[in-house]
């Protein structure tokens, strides 16, 4: 055991200089007051600058997306309104017996339709960590609602 402990002391007193060298030489360059460049040529506060820029330019184009995303899901809830008036129509030419049946599916299209609004609201404020999980929602909702509309018709027409 004391010549382990006696080799470690002695690592120890060896690696010395070489810490004092390191530090040494850290320091400086720490004096020198003129901000560092990369192999490229670019100074850090360039590199900073491209950086933020890169950084706008993303969030721009999420952004973009976003609205153009909402864009799109107005427009199919749109299409969901014709689909409805149409089913409503429908229903009314049927049989009195079909009719009460189908202004149940209608009330719940209506409804789930609403809450797709709900929905499309809450995606015009999300914040853009939040937005891909709603986005992801939303979709597979609607999709549900534009079937269950499409199912609704043919039952109707049949």
């Amino acid at each position: 055991m004391n010549g382990v402990k006696a080799n470690n002391i002695m690592f120890r007193i060896g690696m010395m200089p070489l810490a004092i060298g390191l530090v040494l030489i850290f320091s400086a360059c720490e004096d020198q007051h003129t901000p560092p460049i990369s192999q490229d040529g670019i100074s850090e506060n360039e590199m900073k600058e491209e950086v933020r820029e890169a950084t706008e330019a993303v969030k721009s184009y999420t952004k973009e997306k976003m609205a153009d995303y909402q864009r799109r899901i107005k427009v199919q809830l749109q299409d969901l309104d014709r689909k409805q008036k149409e089913l409503e129509q429908k229903a009314m030419e049927t049989e009195k017996e079909i009719q009460a049946e189908m202004q149940e599916v209608i009330e719940n299209l209506r409804t789930q339709k609403e809450e797709m609004k709900t929905q499309l609201h809450k995606l015009s404020i999300a914040t853009e960590e939040t937005w891909k999980e709603m986005k992801r929602n939303s979709e597979q909702d609607l999709e549900n609602l534009m079937e269950r509309y499409n199912r609704a018709l043919e039952k109707i027409s049949s």
